[in-house]
Formats: C-alpha cells, structure tokens, sequence
C-alpha cells in the first residue's frame, strides 16, 4: 500500500515538473516573440524619424485648382525615397518644382515634411526616377533620368510664379519651364532643337537623320520622346 502511495506522489511531481517546464517554456517563447516584436517596432520606428527629420512644408499659396508650384499634381502619390544612405519605399511624396523641394508625407499625422536636399539622392514618383546632381550639370538641383542608356537624357523642371491683379484680386500664376539634357563623355548639352542633337551626336549624324525619318518623329510634337528615342539609337550603333 505504501509503495502504491509513493509512486502515485512521484508521478505526481513528475507530471508538474513538466508542466512547469512547458509553461516556462512557452513564457520564455512569448517573452522573446515580444522583444522581437520590440525590436522591429523600434527598429520601424527609427526608420521612420530618420526619414522625417526635416522642416515642416507650408502649402504656398493658389488661387486657382489648375495652378501649383509642384510636379503633376498637388495631391500626395506614392513613391520611394533614398534619403541619407536609405530608400524608404510606399512614400506619400510631393515635389515642389519652385523651390525645387522633395516633401513627404507623415503617416502617422498627415503633415508634409521638407526633407533636407543635400540628402535626398534620388527620389521616384510617376513613373520617373529624379536625381540630385550638381556639376557638370549646369544648375545642381533634380533631373528626371528619362533615358538611363551609355548617352543618357535629364529633364530639368522649373516652374516662376506670376503675381498679377485681376479684378481687384490677386492671382498665382505658376509658369513651367522644360528643359532637356543630353549628357555625352560626362558632359551635359542642352538640346532645344533637334539641329542640337546633329551637333552633339555629330559622328552619326547622317545615320540619326535617317533614322527620324524612318520613325518619323515629330520633335516639335514629342521633343522627350524624340531626344529618347534618337539617344536610344545612337548607343546601339556605337559597336
């Protein structure tokens, strides 16, 4: 009888030994899920001061739904950033053409931020990747790399403001201005004409000639699409 006593108690110190053991178990699991947990949180979170550490963006002024100092639209899309050695994707991004400004969106409070040029690298919105480039190119600022290709094509964007008083009201015109760059042995040429493009690309003028003709590309229509196009060809002759 005493024995069947004993062995019923050491069963029963064995059993909750184990189930010590699971329950330690599983509180060292959820303990460790939580500091992981932590430190993606933190980690997200030190991503996202990195990111908007810049000065806040006050809206300039409009008098008009068709008239905004910044890039297509006045309204937040979503694009990506390389700030300060980092990419942050899925960002509501604006770029300020006037004062040629990146500003990004706070997703936790809404409000624009203008982050500090000198580290934005690059920045991509509407299906075109801008970069910060200083010399050679003729003003340091964003360029829309349109062609990436051995011959590349910039778009530089610019846009003045135009005060005037109309009917006893102010009114905010912005004007933008387009310009594109061929960029040849490191060096940038502005390209107005497509006369510009026969004096840079002179080595194969005749066979750019030609092919415009076969394309039968209309500059004065579609100058980006013209430059791009006849940057294109140039680099595939080249061997």
């Amino acid at each position: 009888m005493m024995k069947k006593v004993l062995l019923q108690l050491w069963m029963m110190f064995a059993i909750t030994q184990v189930t010590a053991q699971e329950i330690l178990a599983d509180t060292t699991f959820i303990n460790d899920a939580a500091a992981s947990a932590r430190k993606v949180l933190i980690k997200s979170k030190s991503r996202q001061s990195h990111l908007f550490n810049g000065v806040a963006y006050i809206e300039p002024n409009t008098t008009s739904v068709n008239q905004f100092p910044q890039y297509q639209s006045n309204e937040w899309t979503s694009g990506w950033v390389h700030y300060d050695g980092e990419r942050f994707e899925g960002v509501g991004v604006l770029y300020d053409i006037f004062t040629d400004d990146v500003v990004v969106e706070m997703p936790s409070t809404g409000a624009s931020v203008k982050l500090i040029k000198e580290k934005v690298s690059a920045f991509h919105i509407y299906d075109i990747t801008f970069k910060n480039l200083s010399a050679p190119a003729p003003t340091p600022g964003f360029y829309g790399l349109v062609y990436a290709g051995p011959t590349p094509v910039y778009v530089r964007f610019e846009k003045n403001k135009q005060e005037h008083i109309e009917s006893g009201s102010l009114s905010i015109d912005y004007e933008i201005k387009t310009r594109y760059y061929l960029v040849k042995n490191g060096a940038f040429h502005i390209i107005k004409t497509k006369g510009d493009i026969f004096n840079v690309l002179s080595d194969k003028k005749a066979d750019l000639k030609q092919f415009m003709r076969q394309e039968k590309l209309k500059f004065k229509k579609n100058k980006q699409l013209s430059i791009v196009k006849l940057a294109t060809f140039y680099d595939t002759i080249q061997h």
